[in-house]
């Protein structure tokens, strides 16, 4: 269950994405009725309303649901990272719509966590220019005017042309990987999804309504989690029209929703429920869209460990085996005790049936 950490050692996500302009030139301050972020008619997503100042930032206007949470009363730091990706985006564009892609690098520092049922404002602005690129800034600012969050992004110049063969991966690539996964005997299936990988040996718990596993959250994936012999965690889920982007992809926010949850559920593996991975850091390379609308797997595991902090590498892959995303995470070691305000109960946190 995503959460963040206030911690000064800490740095979030640094993402690597290639994905094409998402507003004309001239309606950065539009939305998609649609998207997860700022369309209206939505029922599950954020409704950010953006506006534009008179010093070119842009201004996003929200107020997180319960059914945005990750840990319960806490925004889910999946989403918070697509919310600040956008932001971003929409101010670049203003500068030059052709460099108004998803950015090379994002950068994020999650200072404290982000609360539900409240005004929040997200702001994005340029950033002067270094000679690569753009780049750019936004603030994830509570009702006191205090900073949550913090983003940088670096965008390339050139626009989305330049930038299509990160994005659509060499054809040979994803035959390697469907290959190993043939040849491959300790391969499993899963209801379309085929992937290297050891048996299952259990199933982990969902709860009540986390955007990722709530089994009660209208507006969630409903991913379920099982643990391997491998020491890694498989996850499995069907997005729905509710998590699309703009374009009609798999919405950002839970591409990485999904995947922090499976790589920090693997250290559940060895400790148990006591022990939960707090987020301090993400890292994402996007080769690909993912579409919604059929089943995907998700396939985490712990790459490091110390007394504190582990680390962890995920998988994201379509029903033919190919890899659409990869991602790495940082993350702290907390007890259940030391999180405070969870109550299995009242969560109803427990293993479901298929």
């Amino acid at each position: 269950m995503s959460e963040t950490v206030r911690s000064d050692d800490c740095e979030a996500s640094l993402w690597d994405l290639s994905r094409p302009a998402r507003y004309g030139a001239t309606e950065v301050a539009t939305t998609s009725q649609a998207c997860f972020i700022c369309g209206s008619d939505n029922p599950a997503g954020l409704h950010a309303n953006y506006d534009e100042q008179a010093d070119g930032a842009r201004l996003a206007h929200f107020i997180a649901q319960e059914h945005h949470q990750g840990y319960p009363g806490r925004m889910h730091g999946g989403i918070i990272a697509a919310l600040l990706d956008e932001t971003i985006g929409r101010a670049v564009m203003a500068r030059d719509a052709s460099a108004a892609i998803a950015p090379r690098e994002l950068r994020v520092r999650y200072r404290q966590p982000v609360p539900l049922g409240v005004e929040l404002v997200a702001v994005g602005r340029l950033a002067p220019a270094d000679g690569a690129g753009l780049t750019g800034a936004a603030e994830l600012r509570l009702p006191d005017g205090t900073v949550a969050v913090e983003a940088n992004a670096r965008y390339p110049a050139g626009g989305f042309a330049q930038e299509r063969a990160p994005f659509a991966r060499p054809a040979e690539r994803g035959d390697d990987i469907k290959s190993a996964a043939a040849n491959d005997q300790r391969s499993i299936s899963l209801p379309g999804v085929s992937m290297p990988g050891t048996a299952m040996v259990r199933k982990q718990p969902n709860s009540r309504m986390c955007f990722v596993c709530g089994t009660r959250n209208f507006a969630g994936l409903k991913v379920r989690f099982y643990e391997q012999a491998d020491s890694g965690v498989l996850a499995r889920f069907a997005a729905t029209a509710l998590h699309a982007d703009d374009t009609g992809s798999l919405s950002l926010a839970a591409i990485a929703a999904a995947m922090d949850e499976a790589m920090g559920r693997a250290i559940m593996i060895p400790y148990g429920e006591a022990i939960w991975g707090v987020t301090a850091e993400l890292s994402f390379q996007i080769h690909r869209p993912a579409p919604v609308g059929v089943e995907l797997a998700v396939a985490g595991r712990i790459t490091s460990e110390k007394s504190r902090i582990f680390e962890g590498r995920g998988e994201l892959l379509l029903p033919d085996g190919m890899i659409a995303v990869e991602g790495h995470g940082r993350y702290v070691k907390l007890d259940m005790v030391a999180l405070g305000g969870f109550d299995p109960e009242r969560e109803e946190w427990g293993v479901r049936p298929d």
